[in-house]
């Protein structure tokens, strides 16, 4: 489990903000349609 911990701090580390960003946008359209 200690290895699970750090692979997701590292996926968070990893993932740019501008990406998320850019998926919350698709599924609030997405919810919209």
């Amino acid at each position: 489990s200690e290895e699970k911990c750090k692979l997701s701090d590292f996926t968070i580390e990893t993932t740019s903000h501008e990406k998320v960003e850019e998926k919350v946008l698709e599924i609030l359209n997405m919810l919209r349609v």
